[in-house]
């Protein structure tokens, strides 16, 4: 006879004894672990949709200053890249791939049962220089973080899923003394790697020979070059070492009546680019109140105020990094006066960082309060009520004196947004178990939302001194404008769950959304999913002693995707004067009332399995995502006064595996815990409007094109230099014998082949150790600086790394015009432009790893001495030879 129950050894004795005692020895394994889900919570050994977990105590391992870094290789299915590296800057998530081309690829964010404000709302973007909102949130306050991914997780959130949803859950206090706790720490970063651009002398020897090799006279005689004194390294002037500090405190405990948590945080980085920083200042209360036997009640509050510093983006001619990557080493950074030299052809990067001024400060409040009241055995109605208000102010101002600023005798820009979106949930929630046999979960629930954006903006020039920096003291105002937006979500979902001896389970839900975003015709949508698992591990014919826990599940769903701008769906009115510079109004978009929510079915089949005493833990997924009613612009007739409108019209795919391994491998006093992560996704756009493609895409010319995954590189081909002319030789793919448009050909794909991460975790008597690698494989990248400093002409500096450049000598006597601006069509008169296409020895295929983020906290009866070393984020080896990133590296 076998004898077994849920988180307890397995006891096998003979049959036929009158009497039996049996003692189950319990067994603490992480599927005992409690994963909040939509709505609720669950074991892990209930669950039977695909969900992922981050914990406090991983989040605690590393120096994160924002939640989408908490996320960075702690998650299978789950990609995060960083748009800009500066401190506070934008991060893009994606879990399980893209599966929209217009309507946004963003995961949903959840704190605290409250879907909160994302994005960037920042009207002064400067290419790419965003804003991030969920920067503003304390990672120190999270207790667990819970990646959605499959439709049965997803759906109870409905249109708002297909990109997958993110539950972060804050820390809350327990019945016991009060605990006050305080940590910090402080690290300094710095580039460990810097573009190696040519020196003074080497610039002024390869300006001379290209001008002789073209035909002309030295630009620099010998005795100026040997006299020149200048000599200016311009991004160790622009890129320096930069400090990085957290500051925690927090108290939590109570009693069985009243439990709180309470923390206050500060938190600072200076970027490693001149003229960035980020600083953030938070604090929250999260306060439980039992009133009596059948009512539960509390709160949830907290509060941040950020000041972020940026520059402009390197798309920008405003860019300090940019410039400096440019500017000659032959040009100072200062006058002999002691005032920035403006002579070079470039704008002096020093001047930008330090007399440039673009900040934003932001204020955010997420706070709710709850009530969860019994009206029966098993019978509880839950309420919550929140509001995530979110206040972004812009500021910034060039100065006369820098070479942007002296366009306009001084330039700036004020900007304010006001968000805030308010949320009320209300859900009955009913628990039955019948015979210790079947147990029933369910709930329905009825919830709101009601959204509001206010903004502003104002251009203005002509300021009377540097003193006098804001927009009131502009002589004239140039550009202004005001907007408000409201729109409301309405929602009925649903949930339930059963299963049979925590053996065979079973969970159906849906979710029935109406939003204000889409047409009346198409108003409302239904969002269903099913699930199931087995454990067979449970029956009695599974005998393997190894195996603690072996579950089969599988679900199929509905979610949708509402990312759309608000009121595509209408008839649209602007305003103006463009017509003899009188005011009048003009229709500027075309109605349809039909529009829809994009929609996401999808397919997942998986395992888990724990072994050995829990000390082996394997995870599987496999999905397949078809996503269909992609919103595209559909051209229509020029007669109608309009050139295109919104519509549901494209379809795409994406499938995958993930997989997921944990293991203890040492269980003494020295421990020692080893988890990795593998995650391929494969994804392929299989309908556009007619099937025309979608091209010229940003600078990396990307296109959307049918049969081939989103983003691909689609350009024309080089096959070298024609040694007789110096011209570039690309491809001739339709063979007529003349390079044209028709000639552009796939020729990357931005998508990785598969990303991953691994991670050992050391321990002993106190002291840990964490060090984590994470890595992509495959993607294909646009470097566009290198169009530029590889591109031997023109006033910029060059690669000295670049054989082309450092072995120039090579190259004269068989293209002796590689030079030549005369006859070098290629680089002088070129109709397609075609010297600015991507070409192959401007796109390299990668395999890109993270050096090991490691760190080393030291506990001793309750206190931590931290001291970390993580070599982090943003460094990349890559095994091509590949134009050196600016790798940044930590040390703390």
């Amino acid at each position: 006879m076998v004898f077994s129950y849920i988180g307890y050894q397995k006891v096998e004795i003979l049959a036929g004894k009158p009497v039996i005692n049996i003692s189950l020895r319990p067994v603490a394994t992480q599927l005992e672990e409690i994963v909040v889900v939509g709505y609720g919570s669950s074991s892990r050994k209930l669950l039977t949709s695909s969900i992922s977990t981050i914990k406090a105590e991983e989040l605690a391992e590393y120096p994160i200053s924002n939640i989408d870094q908490a996320l960075q290789g702690k998650s299978t299915g789950v990609q995060v890249v960083s748009n800009s590296g500066t401190p506070g800057g934008g991060i893009s998530v994606r879990v399980r791939g893209i599966s929209s081309i217009n309507a946004g690829s963003n995961p949903l964010y959840v704190v605290d049962g409250i879907p909160i404000i994302t994005g960037n709302y920042g009207q002064i973007g400067f290419s790419g220089q965003t804003i991030n909102a969920i920067s503003d949130i304390n990672p120190n306050d999270i207790e667990s973080i819970s990646v959605l991914k499959d439709a049965s997780a997803t759906t109870i959130y409905g249109s708002r899923a297909s990109n997958g949803v993110i539950l972060i859950t804050t820390k809350k206090g327990v019945a016991e003394k009060t605990k006050i706790n305080f940590s910090s720490y402080y690290g300094v970063q710095q580039v460990g790697k810097k573009l190696d651009m040519l020196n003074a002398r080497e610039f002024m020897d390869y300006k001379n020979e290209a001008s002789i090799a073209a035909g002309g006279l030295p630009v620099y005689s010998q005795e100026e070059i040997d006299n020149n004194t200048i000599d200016t390294d311009w991004l160790n002037e622009v890129l320096g070492t930069a400090p990085i500090a957290n500051y925690e405190l927090s108290a939590s405990g109570g009693s069985k009546a009243t439990k709180f948590y309470v923390s206050g945080n500060y938190f600072t980085q200076t970027g490693t680019l001149i003229g960035t920083a980020y600083e953030r200042l938070s604090g929250r209360a999260n306060l439980d109140f039992k009133v009596n036997e059948r009512i539960n009640m509390g709160t949830n509050i907290g509060i941040s105020y950020s000041i972020n510093d940026r520059k402009e983006g390197d798309q920008s001619l405003n860019s300090p990094l940019a410039n400096a990557i440019a500017m000659p080493a032959i040009y100072p950074v200062y006058n002999e006066d002691g005032t920035y030299n403006d002579d070079g052809p470039f704008a002096n990067p020093v001047s930008i960082g330090n007399l440039h001024t673009n900040t934003g400060y932001a204020f955010r409040n997420i706070s709710s309060i709850y009530a969860d009241i019994k009206l029966m055995q098993g019978l509880t109605f839950h309420t919550k009520w929140g509001a995530d208000y979110y206040n972004l102010r812009e500021h910034t101002y060039d100065p006369p004196t820098t070479r942007q600023g002296g366009k306009y005798n001084g330039l700036g820009i004020e900007s304010s947004a006001n968000v805030i979106n308010v949320v009320s949930n209300n859900i009955v929630k009913y628990f039955t178990e019948i015979n210790n046999k079947h147990r029933l979960n369910a709930l329905v629930g009825y919830s709101f939302e009601s959204y509001q954006h206010r903004s502003s903006y104002l251009r203005g020039q002509d300021f009377p001194n540097e003193n006098f920096q804001y927009i009131a003291s502009a002589a004239t105002i140039t550009e202004g404008s005001t907007s408000a937006l409201d729109r409301g979500l309405n929602s009925f979902f649903g949930e339930v769950k059963y299963d049979i001896n925590y053996k065979y389970l079973f969970t159906l839900s849906g979710r029935y959304d109406g939003s204000s975003k889409f047409g009346e015709n198409n108003r409302y949508g239904f969002f269903p999913a099913a699930s199931a698992a087995w454990r067979i591990s449970e029956e009695n014919f599974f005998n393997l002693d190894v195996v603690n826990d072996f579950k089969l599940r599988a679900s199929y769903g509905l979610t949708g995707n509402d990312g759309i701008p608000d009121f595509a769906y209408m008839n649209l009115y602007s305003s103006g004067a463009n017509y003899q510079f009188n005011p009048g109004i003009y229709p500027s978009q075309l109605p349809n009332p039909d529009l829809k929510w994009e929609s996401t079915a999808q397919f997942d089949i998986g395992f888990d399995l724990s072994m050995l005493g829990s000390r082996i833990l394997l995870t599987f997924d496999y999905y397949n995502k078809q996503t269909k009613d992609l919103l595209l612009y559909r051209p229509v007739p020029p007669s109608s006064g309009f050139g295109s409108y919104i519509s549901n019209i494209g379809e795409m795919k994406n499938n995958g595996i993930e997989l997921l391994l944990a293991a203890k491998i040492l269980e003494s006093d020295f421990k020692w815990g080893l988890t990795t992560n593998f995650s391929l996704n494969r994804n392929e756009v299989t309908k556009l409007y007619n099937d025309q493609p979608i091209d010229q895409i940003g600078r990396g010319e990307n296109s959307v094109r049918v049969g081939y995954p989103i983003g691909i590189f689609y350009n024309y081909e080089s096959l070298g230099v024609d040694p007789s002319t110096g011209d570039i030789v690309f491809k001739d793919v339709d063979g007529d014998g003349v390079i044209t448009e028709n000639d552009r050909t796939i020729i990357g794909d931005p998508n990785p082949d598969f990303i991953g991460a691994l991670t050992n975790n050391f321990s002993y008597k106190g002291f840990m150790l964490s060090v984590e690698l994470q890595y992509t494989y495959g993607n294909d990248i646009f470097n566009g600086t290198r169009r530029y400093i590889e591109s031997m002409k023109g006033q910029d500096n060059q690669l000295r790394a670049i054989t082309e450049v450092r072995d120039r000598f090579l190259y004269l006597p068989i293209c002796p015009i590689i030079f030549s601006r005369n006859k070098c069509s290629i680089l002088k008169t070129n109709p397609l432009n075609l010297f600015r296409q991507i070409k192959p020895f401007k796109r390299k295929q990668t395999s890109t790893r993270h050096l090991p983020d490691a760190t080393m906290p030291c506990n001793y009866q309750g206190f931590m001495a931290a001291t970390q070393y993580w070599p982090p984020s943003c460094h990349q080896i890559t095994p091509t030879q590949q134009v050196p990133f600016l790798n940044i590296m930590t040390l703390a």
